[in-house]
């Protein structure tokens, strides 16, 4: 087995990689370059008349700092955006451009090309997300658009800023007009991908032409959410997204094609770097396929030149050329995963060919390259979606192997169509038994009882220690200066990560997070002892799994479902499918089919739960809890929300659902409390001056959606909370609203300051 020697583009890689983190982390002015710069020049004056020993450095300091200029001057272009400040007021704009990309089902992105003023028309070069239901489009379209211009959530903040996305437009059908038609090149593009999508539509059924063309195309959009899920909890998400693993697939099926067909090595890899153009060509240049295409290109020739080494420098250099293009790439998962699985490769491959050697030579390759890739990604996945699949591995040895015959398959089923569709449908005929396949696995892996493992994002950082651990395993495989650099470089990743973190690993005594779920409620109460209570779940199942991750909470003492209306309980069927639950508190004097479905899920899950129809009282560990069911004279669901008080030593928390009629809640109840978290949204009818004095409340959360149709919160709520002088919290401006206490005092954090 031969060597991973000194491979200088490799640790300039590494070295630039380094600029744009610290620049990101401390967002530097472009002062800093010039003056880090002028120091770098003297100090390497220095070394020469000195030490010219250590001008062997001086090329990793040349690209670290040009790292830094880069990721600044990027930033500083971004920060000059002309739409920003439209946005920020929530401006009607004009818009001319073209869309890029694979447009969604309500959603495509936007190259921005003119502004349409009154008077005249401005030039720019901005990406806008577009958002609009009932209006097909197309890639390539040049369009005008008019429409409401704002700024994203504060969840999806950072991930489109990363994509240059700074801005967002709400429009409609009307409002959209074609500019012109499509140039013949995404005439091309858009016809044979819909040739594929009504062939697989036609000879597959529904649920394995949505698997196709997610593996073909990327396009997941005809698959149903429960599937989707099933592949994320196993470790296969990455299978349904276009990305460097299917180009990997491909160009072995291309050298493998070429083999049979005993064409020469150097015409092999021809066709290959072909094929890499005909498939981005295909996905619509997506930017993750051009990125793996570009990166698998520049690796191709690099193994074909002098295999190992040359191929690292090949992959280090595309790399290189895509973070100069655009150093933002390296915050994408798609970027992440693309270059952690071929490093795993060049790393890992020759080490389990040698200790795979009692196998056929094409399970080898599969299972040696599967397992070499899956090693290489595992700690951005976990840091992605805060959950390692305990079965991935299994999953992916399972289902990775027949990832090329599937891809095979596709695109000789794919060219029949072109030619003489008939002839395709014995390539469907096959394909549909290796989807079934594929789908029994999926299936079969989540009927376990524990198929992930739920984690927080700083276990991302720990992460860092498994490849710390498998230098030392396969250190001698890797000569003893690369084996140092690397060390050295996962010690200032721990560094970053320390300063990074700062004191979040304190926990407090008692926190209490409300959660951003948009126009619904949710909310969780943890202990610094472990206990873990959760009031309603919000209506969308991603938005709130995807806050739990980032709380790190993996299991729940106590779910409490203040009443059955969509916006509290939508959230909880994923949320006890996926996390441990230990039981469940609901109204007794609610009856609704959405109710008895969720306690049917509970059934099925082994989750007790108690319907409740008398005032409970009870100890949760540190906490109090104090439970006041209602019951409606009139049949209001929101008039039979659950009342809850939580006390916390000195500190109390009031959730009264979604209640209007509060004077149904008796005297003896007692309401007083520190936090309130504001009834039915803020509506006006639930927050009235008298109920509002009888809690007295120092801090008032309002969980609302950005804009919704319903006017919460109303201006009677505001008025009344500001005449008693309560602070007033809101989601839709704040974000996430964590309370932090010691049950004397508290102190508020929110994810968006205003």
């Amino acid at each position: 087995m031969k060597k991973v020697s000194f491979v200088p583009l490799f640790f300039f890689a590494l070295s630039y990689i380094i600029g744009i983190l610290l620049e990101n982390y401390f967002k530097l002015p472009i002062s800093f370059f010039f003056i880090s710069l002028l120091v770098t020049l003297l100090f390497t004056a220095f070394l020469l008349i000195w030490r010219p020993f250590f001008l062997y450095l001086f090329p990793f300091l040349f690209f670290f700092l040009f790292g830094l200029l880069i990721t600044t001057l990027t930033r500083d272009s971004l920060n000059r955006s002309v739409l920003l400040p439209l946005a920020k007021r929530n401006a009607e704009v004009t818009l001319i451009g073209r869309v890029v990309g694979i447009p969604k089902e309500d959603s495509f992105i936007l190259l921005v090309h003119r502004l349409v003023g009154q008077k005249r028309e401005k030039k720019i070069n901005e990406l806008v997300r577009v958002y609009l239901k009932g209006r097909r489009v197309e890639f390539g379209d040049e369009l005008r658009v008019i429409g409401l211009l704002s700024l994203p959530s504060e969840q999806s903040k950072k991930f489109f800023y990363y994509q240059k996305i700074l801005t967002i437009l709400h429009s409609s059908p009307s409002n959209l007009k074609k500019e012109k038609s499509n140039s013949l090149i995404f005439s091309k593009i858009n016809l044979i991908r819909e040739k594929i999508k009504k062939g697989a539509k036609r000879y597959l059924p529904p649920v394995n032409a949505g698997i196709l063309l997610g593996i073909l195309l990327g396009d997941k959009s005809y698959l149903p959410e429960e599937i989707i899920e099933e592949f994320g909890a196993t470790g296969l998400s990455h299978i349904l997204a276009v990305s460097g693993l299917h180009v990997g697939a491909l160009s072995l099926i291309c050298f493998w094609l070429g083999k049979i067909l005993k064409i020469k090595i150097s015409l092999r890899y021809l066709l290959i770097l072909l094929f890499l153009l005909f498939y981005s060509f295909l996905t619509c240049f997506t930017p993750s396929v051009l990125r793996a295409s570009i990166m698998g290109a520049f690796g191709i020739v690099g193994w074909y030149l002098g295999r190992e080494k040359a191929a690292l420098s090949g992959v280090s250099l595309a790399a290189l050329i895509l973070l100069i293009y655009d150093p933002f790439f390296l915050y994408n998962l798609s970027f992440q995963l693309s270059f952690s699985s071929v490093l795993g490769i060049l790393f890992l491959y020759p080490i389990f060919e040698q200790s795979l050697i009692i196998y056929p030579p094409y399970l080898k390759s599969l299972f040696g390259v599967s397992l070499s890739a899956q090693i290489g990604v595992a700690p951005f996945l976990v840091y992605h979606f805060n959950q390692f699949p305990l079965l991935s591995l299994l999953a992916n040895l399972l289902v990775v192997p027949v990832l090329l015959p599937i891809l095979f398959l596709g695109l000789l089923a794919s060219m029949f169509l072109f030619v003489f569709p008939l002839l395709s449908f014995p390539f469907f005929f096959l394909l549909n038994y290796f989807l079934n396949y594929v789908l029994a696995v999926v299936h079969g892996l989540n009927s376990f009882p524990v198929v992930s493992l739920n984690t927080f994002s700083p276990f991302f950082y720990l992460a860092y220690l498994f490849f710390l651990v498998l230098i030392f395993a396969f250190g001698k495989k890797i000569k003893l200066y690369l084996k140092h650099f690397l060390i050295g470089f996962i010690i200032f990743l721990t560094l970053f990560v320390w300063f990074n973190l700062g004191d979040s690993f304190l926990s407090p005594d008692f926190k209490a997070v409300f959660f951003d779920v948009g126009q619904g409620d949710s909310a969780a109460l943890i202990t610094s002892s472990g206990e873990i209570v959760l009031i309603d779940g919000g209506e969308k199942n991603s938005l709130l799994e995807k806050q739990l991750k980032e709380a790190g909470i993996r299991q729940i003492d106590l779910v409490i479902l203040s009443h059955p209306h969509l916006d509290h309980v939508g959230g909880l069927f994923r949320l006890i499918k996926r996390h441990r639950v230990g039981y469940i508190f609901v109204s007794g004097y609610s009856q609704t089919p959405l109710l008895r479905s969720f306690l049917e899920k509970a059934k099925e899950r082994r989750i007790p739960f108690l319907k409740l129809q008398k005032r409970k009282d009870f100890r949760l560990g540190r906490i109090k809890i104090q439970v006041y069911p209602l019951d409606s004279i009139e049949d209001d669901l929101n008039d039979e929300s659950l009342i809850v008080r939580v006390s916390f030593k000195c500190l109390s928390l009031l959730f009264p659902g979604d209640i209007e009629e509060t004077d149904l809640i008796p005297e003896d109840f007692i309401l007083k409390s520190t936090i309130l978290k504001v009834p039915h949204h803020g509506g006006s009818k639930g927050a009235k001056i008298s109920f509002l004095r009888r809690v007295a409340p120092k801090i008032a959360i309002i969980s609302v959606g950005r804009k919704n149709p319903f006017g919460h919160p109303a201006h009677s709520t505001l008025n009344n909370l500001r005449r008693l002088g309560v602070a007033v919290f809101r989601t839709d401006r704040d974000g996430a609203i964590s309370i932090f206490s010691d049950g004397e005092s508290c102190k508020v954090e929110r994810v968006r300051s205003n």
